[in-house]
């Protein structure tokens, strides 16, 4: 009520009082005046002599104090100004305020009383109200407000609140002597102004139970399945939806999710109750294979956390995956290897390994250098024609490629060294293996035995070696006179196979001073000087030994070529020398 009608209202007051007591004066003075005329008739009767006067008489009220009006209805005071409702009910644990005007006629403060019952005591001396019923029914009490000016309190929504609960405002002032309390009023539109009461309670839900329910993935795009039971008892406003965050911490925020690594999240409207929600995820490659922990949290439509079970601390785990061996490569191409006696050929082949759990899981790799037909392929029995088998210990993982368990792939280089006599398989003349080529095989082994394997890609060739060497250091015809020869007498030319393929020799020389050579005879078999069929010449003539390709089966390879001599007549006395050369030839007349 304005001031101006308290006024008003202040002003009348006189006049009805002074209007009551004439009235009453009146009624009163005609009673009076009837006692008094019949008194006076006695008196008369008695008394000769009578006086008349006029009398007065005193009038008096009590006015009560009265309670403040509401002049504001109370509203709840919720949810960006708006009240509870049942689809934006006050989550158990938040508060919701309250607000009320009122106006005392004799502008004593106030105070808002908010209870569950519909009576309401004023405090004695001024003091705070209270609620008919006792403490439990009192919702919230404000301070003491100024006249006029709006007064709030707010209510802690508590657990065990219903999921509807009546309120009844009331305003009672602070008189000192007589403090009173309005009648209640429970807002300007009982039950369909979102500010009037009744108030809405939204409860938590209870996370029942989570679980991996799809686990045992490996990295990559193989989903793993998370999956939260929960129960909420709420049915207003329509099912509850639930939330379901699965975060890498226990570190996780109602209203954000999960602070550090959301692994999924997912929704599910409650259905009788009950809600099974579950979301799939898949990790990233590289990821090491182990079991990871993770922690659930559940959340309703309303932001409010599950009041058990969040937290719930699960694993899944990331299994094995064999590594995958690519790119590898012969070094250098084709292989040329060295003669017999001489430092065996280094052959370098590398690959690159990548490993889906990282190439921190490698333990090792292992490799191969084979003939293309050989038994077995890149799995062959070690042989020096045609398969080189190279353990681990000389596959080496190359420096600076694996930094750790981020890093997919990492590079490994492997050598060996080549026998002189492996096959060769370029195009040379009858050669049996042209067709063929050489290949070489990567094996990577992860720390869980998983191994794989590749081969390169590009064919490489061996290429055909012709050497010799011979085994005496001269050619010793001994003593001869002048116009003899050396008779039956044979000196031996010993000659080795050092290549890797079928071998011929050829053979020249040069004089012995005034002995041509001409005079110098040699044959494949021993024989008398005049019976040896092949006369020495300064032009290198080729000899058809005896000598096929070695192998790892066999000693040296080897044939003879026997020498004699003339000593044309008159030659002087002396000591003479001269070089015969040996060239190594391929011998293409025969199959290898």
């Amino acid at each position: 009520m304005s001031k101006k009608i308290k006024m008003q209202i202040k002003r009348s007051m006189p006049y009805f009082m002074i209007l009551s007591l004439i009235m009453s004066s009146t009624v009163i003075g005609l009673v009076f005046n009837f006692n008094a005329s019949t008194q006076k008739l006695v008196d008369n009767l008695f008394r000769p002599e009578a006086q008349a006067q006029n009398d007065t008489a005193t009038t008096t009220v009590t006015v009560k104090n009265a309670p403040p009006d509401i002049t504001i209805q109370p509203a709840e005071v919720f949810a960006a100004g708006l009240g509870s409702t049942s689809t934006t009910p006050v989550n158990i644990g938040e508060g919701i305020g309250f607000s009320i005007t009122a106006s005392d006629m004799e502008s004593n403060s106030y105070y808002l009383i908010v209870c569950t019952s519909t009576t309401a005591t004023a405090g004695a001396g001024g003091t705070a109200p209270s609620c008919g019923g006792g403490a439990g029914n009192t919702l919230c009490v404000s301070g003491l407000t100024a006249d006029d000016v709006e007064a709030t309190c707010t209510y802690g929504s508590a657990a065990g609140a219903p999921e509807t609960k009546d309120w009844y405002a009331f305003v009672c002032d602070n008189h000192a002597t007589e403090p009173d309390c309005s009648a209640y009023s429970q807002g300007s539109a009982v039950g369909v102004n979102a500010t009037s009461s009744p108030m809405y309670v939204n409860h938590a839900p209870v996370f029942a139970l989570g679980a991996t329910t799809v686990d045992n993935q490996p990295a990559g795009d193989n989903p793993f399945t998370f999956t939260a039971t929960t129960t909420d008892s709420d049915l207003l406003g329509g099912l509850d939806v639930i939330q379901y965050d699965v975060c890498s911490t226990n570190s996780w925020a109602t209203s954000t999710g999960c602070t550090a690594t959301t692994i999924c999240s997912a929704t599910s409207t409650i259905s009788g109750g009950t809600a099974i929600v579950s979301c799939q995820a898949t990790t990233t490659i590289p990821t090491v294979d182990q079991a990871y922990h993770y922690w659930g949290f559940v959340r309703d439509w309303h932001q409010l956390a599950a009041s058990s079970g969040n937290a719930v601390d699960r694993t899944y785990t990331v299994i094995n995956t064999a590594p995958v061996v690519s790119s590898v490569v012969v070094v250098g191409g084709d292989i040329t290897v060295n003669m017999k006696n001489s430092a065996e050929k280094t052959v370098t082949i590398t690959g690159t390994i990548s490993d889906n759990n990282s190439c921190a899981d490698l333990t090792s790799a292992t490799s191969s250098v084979y003939l293309s037909s050989v038994a077995g392929l890149e799995n062959c029995a070690a042989d020096d024609d045609e398969c080189y088998q190279i353990a681990a210990v000389s596959c080496v993982q190359d420096g600076g490629t694996c930094s750790g368990t981020t890093d997919l792939s990492t590079n490994y280089t492997c050598t060996v060294n080549m026998a002189f006599n492996s096959i060769p398989t370029d195009p040379s003349a009858n050669n049996s293996n042209a067709s063929n080529n050489w290949l070489a095989g990567v094996k990577a082994i992860d720390n869980n035995a998983a191994i794989h394997i590749a081969t390169s890609a590009s064919a490489v060739e061996l290429i055909t070696v012709s050497a010799l060497e011979i085994t005496e250091l001269g050619i010793p015809y001994g003593a001869v006179k002048g116009g003899q020869d050396t008779g039956t007498y044979n000196a031996t030319t010993t000659i080795v196979n050092y290549g890797n393929s079928p071998l011929n020799s050829g053979v020249s020389g040069t004089d012995m001073g005034p002995i041509a050579i001409a005079n110098q005879k040699y044959d494949l078999t021993p024989a008398t000087y005049l019976s040896l069929a092949n006369n020495a010449s300064a032009v290198n003539t080729t000899v058809d030994i005896v000598a096929p390709k070695p192998n790892t089966d066999v000693l040296d390879i080897e044939d003879s070529i026997y020498w004699g001599i003339a000593i044309p007549g008159g030659t002087a006395s002396g000591d003479y020398s001269g070089m015969n050369s040996f060239v190594a030839e391929l011998d293409g007349s025969v199959a290898w």
